[in-house]
């Protein structure tokens, strides 16, 4: 019983995971197309700089939208200090996985040719597990509490 408990949870965390996904990729995609039609005119500023911005507020919003919905047994009792410690931990994941989505979409492009847009969602898929199981093992997991 408890193992079908478990896996129940997993999966529903899973889910509110990849829901929670969602409004930090449309405000990406938004930041990113203003800064770089509207705000940077150059390469670096519209292909560097726009998309870093745009990355680190989809960061800080899925992190909120995570503790709050996915997370949030986990965050009960949790003050500021350990919060922003796992913010900072959640960045890192983050940019973690970011590279981990970057070598997947070369890997398959060398290896198979297929369309970027393919690669992209492959990656998409494969980092997505990954960055549950860091999230839920690393960032969010239950951290014992320090008997005085």
């Amino acid at each position: 019983m408890k193992a079908g408990r478990t896996i129940g949870l997993t999966l529903k965390r899973f889910l509110g995971f990849t829901v929670c996904n969602i409004p930090g990729t449309l405000v990406e995609l938004l930041l990113v197309w203003l800064f770089s039609n509207h705000v940077f005119h150059h390469y670096f500023g519209r292909y560097v700089v726009a998309p870093f911005i745009g990355f680190e507020c989809a960061v800080v919003l899925n992190f909120m939208l995570y503790s709050h919905f996915v997370w949030r047994g986990r965050m009960k009792g949790v003050g500021l200090k350990g919060r922003v410690l796992r913010l900072l931990g959640y960045n890192a994941s983050a940019m973690g996985v970011y590279l981990l989505r970057m070598l997947v979409i070369q890997a398959i492009g060398l290896l198979w040719h297929w369309q970027p847009v393919v690669c992209d969602l492959i990656s998409l898929l494969f980092s997505g597990i990954v960055n549950y199981l860091a999230l839920d093992g690393l960032v969010f997991r239950r951290w014992k509490r320090k008997k005085k």
